[in-house]
């Protein structure tokens, strides 16, 4: 039991003092009592080191983390599994591949998706992170995220709403359905990973820039106009970079430059190209 001697030596204050917390019911209290052992409090007041299970947990969810926004990034399984997740309760290890090839057979997903979820399996302790997070609303992940990356908050979001309303290929592209254009550009690796020293100037103006991306494709998704959206090639490894702004001949700031091609149109113009090249 963790007495109230033990407490006031952690907060620098009199056993008294931490009797009258326990009666106010402070949370703090709550929150060590239920977070960590006498001795894990007592070793921590000698050594001054975190305990080792807030050390290992803290390890183990950044792992599972970084795999998820991997899996999230790279991989066309996320449709698949989003799918399932989203149409799907009790979902568990073992029945996880039954379920995505019942969205297959529902035609909620495509053989190519079918595949590439089988080609790419997730671990338990993934699944299980990823589970957890589904019935907490995504809130363990979101709050997870450092400032630089809360982009992909808004990454997952556009990936759930397209899944939710079937336009997934047109967001993201699909190569096998020959769909070579997306409305929403591939994540720059500034966002992914920690910037560089030396360019936090230029990396924040580009991941505000593709922050405004994401609000605008969102945004559109939810008001259906996501038709009118300007679309990317598929093929091109980045479709934004920084480039300076002058003004009467002199540099100015710096911004966000988009970089279209003759090939870029709308969702729109794309969809009836396709539909006159199928004779419909």
């Amino acid at each position: 039991m963790i007495t109230n001697t033990l407490l006031s030596k952690l907060f620098e204050m009199t056993p008294q003092g931490i009797g009258k917390w326990k009666k106010e019911n402070r949370p703090v209290i709550e929150l060590i009592e239920k977070s960590f052992s006498k001795n894990e409090l007592e070793t921590f007041l000698e050594t001054k080191e975190i305990p080792y299970k807030i050390k290992f947990a803290n390890e183990f969810f950044s792992k599972l983390n970084e795999e998820f926004i991997s899996y999230i990034m790279n991989n066309q399984g996320i449709k698949a599994l989003l799918t399932v997740i989203q149409n799907e309760s009790n979902i568990n290890e073992d029945n996880l591949n039954e379920l995505v090839i019942k969205q297959y057979d529902n035609k909620l997903i495509s053989n190519t998706d079918l595949s590439d979820f089988i080609k790419s399996p997730l671990s338990k302790d993934l699944l299980l992170y990823i589970l957890d997070n589904k019935k907490e609303d995504w809130k363990p992940f979101f709050t997870s995220l450092e400032e630089e990356n809360k982009c992909l908050v808004d990454y997952f979001k556009i990936l759930q709403l397209s899944i939710e309303k079937n336009i997934y290929d047109l967001v993201f592209s699909n190569e096998h359905h020959k769909i070579y254009f997306r409305a929403l550009p591939k994540v720059p690796n500034i966002i992914i990973n920690k910037p560089k020293f030396g360019k936090k100037r230029s990396n924040q103006t580009l991941i505000e820039g593709y922050q405004e991306i994401l609000t605008n494709v969102k945004q559109s998704i939810i008001d259906g106009t996501y038709h009118n959206l300007q679309v990317y090639d598929y093929f091109e490894e980045y479709h934004l970079e920084i480039k300076p702004t002058f003004f009467q001949g002199k540099p100015k700031t710096i911004r966000l430059m988009h970089h279209f091609d003759e090939d870029s149109f709308s969702l729109y113009e794309y969809e009836a190209n396709q539909n006159n090249l199928d004779g419909k």
